[in-house]
């Protein structure tokens, strides 16, 4: 992964924020219905 240009990164930064809340909100629903 070399590679200098940049394409859309923030776009992409955001994609794996939203990624990142999903994920944690999942797991939080998880750890909350578990008990």
């Amino acid at each position: 992964m070399g590679h200098s240009h940049d394409h859309g990164h923030s776009k992409n930064k955001k994609a794996l924020l939203i990624a990142f809340l999903l994920t944690t909100s999942f797991m939080i629903a998880e750890v909350v219905g578990g008990f």
